[in-house]
């Protein structure tokens, strides 16, 4: 049996523990991307900003699914790469 490790995430000053699960991992990048949201939601949607933020759900939702119904054979690793710049992006 293969034993899962622990891995801990500071989301907003809020610490999240959870194992190393690919689900998990997009539960804790949706959880940074609603953290930025809340913190800038007087931005414009129309500003650079919150066009990216737009364009980065919209990529954020293609991956989980990819992650959700997709082999794993068929998850390269360049997605692996995307998703963890999403979270650099959106955890600061």
């Amino acid at each position: 049996m293969k034993k899962m490790t622990k891995v801990k995430y500071n989301v907003g000053g809020v610490m999240v523990e959870t194992d190393n699960s690919v689900p998990n991992k997009f539960r804790v990048l949706r959880m940074a991307m609603d953290n930025w949201s809340k913190k800038n939601r007087n931005l414009s949607i129309d500003s650079p900003e919150g066009r990216k933020y737009g364009e980065d759900a919209d990529r954020y939702n293609k991956l989980k699914e990819l992650f959700e119904y997709h082999k794993p054979d068929f998850i390269k690793k360049r997605h692996m790469v995307e998703v963890n710049d999403l979270f650099k992006r959106y955890n600061t």
